[in-house]
């Protein structure tokens, strides 16, 4: 949707540009301006009529007939957060929307994600490694250390991007066959009350951090991310996403804008 053209590339085919902002009525401006058909960018679709511009007011119809899927197994979730997402789902139902649940793909293995990052992060980052690894964070150099040791051939990265696209497929056929307008999942499983300094973990470690966000970096499928309820254990922000099939964008736009309209979830602050 918007081009990487221009920026420090972590790992190129996961790599996304988005825009954060206040609520999402105010995200469909910026989107706007940033996003459409840059030739600079190969990943970005020439062929595509690219929208002039993106929702930023709520439909008068609201979530009436907005069909969202859940999975049907429930992702392993802190108290809090599981509480916040339950929460989120009761609310939308008020609003209209139709909630149902539906066998999402499995989990990601972790090891096909370190592997296809991996050899991305470590194809640009070879200007500088291992020469200057005293200069890297534990996360970086644990996963340069284990491509190292592991050398994975092109055979394996081959394999890699054809379960990426198999993958895709399964995602963008169960919002097909279900009549789908979004999958909604957690943004992050755990209040993260400990996290660690930035980059101070392993690659599983930091991958495990946030599994209900991978699939949309790995399939490449949009998603637009809202504050929920906040946790009724710690009291610390909990997050939902909306994710969709390629290029709806625009529509998961709309909804976000919808729920945001009879919610004020967004618009909470901190008791300090």
């Amino acid at each position: 949707m918007v081009s990487v053209y221009g920026t420090i590339p972590v790992a190129w085919s996961f790599d996304n540009v988005g825009p954060m902002a206040r609520s999402a009525a105010d995200l469909g401006p910026l989107l706007a301006v940033i996003a459409g058909f840059d030739p600079f960018d190969p990943r970005t679709n020439g062929a595509i009529d690219w929208p002039q511009s993106y929702p930023s007011a709520p439909r008068a119809s609201g979530l009436s007939g907005t069909r969202l899927g859940i999975p049907s197994t429930a992702p392993t979730l802190d108290p809090g957060v599981a509480d916040s997402y339950r929460a989120m789902q009761a609310t939308l139902r008020s609003l209209g929307a139709e909630v149902i649940e539906v066998e999402t793909p499995a989990s990601m293995n972790y090891l096909d994600m370190i592997i296809g990052q991996g050899v991305e992060i470590g194809a640009y980052q070879a200007q500088w490694w291992p020469a200057r690894r005293d200069v890297y964070t534990r996360y970086l150099s644990e996963s340069f250390a284990f491509l190292l040791a592991h050398e994975p051939k092109a055979i394996v990265y081959n394999q890699l991007l054809r379960e990426r696209t198999r993958r895709q497929q399964q995602w963008c056929a169960l919002l097909r066959d279900h009549k789908l307008d979004a999958v909604l999942l957690p943004v992050l499983g755990t209040e993260l009350v400990d996290r660690p300094p930035f980059g101070d973990y392993g690659p599983q470690e930091g991958m495990a951090m946030s599994p209900q966000t991978n699939d949309a970096n790995y399939c490449g499928l949009p998603a637009v991310a809202i504050p929920a309820q906040r946790s009724s254990v710690t009291g610390l922000p909990v997050g939902v996403q909306l994710m969709g099939a390629p290029y709806s964008d625009a529509h998961l736009l709309q909804i976000a804008v919808d729920i945001q309209a009879h919610t004020g979830y967004h618009t909470a602050t901190p008791p300090i």
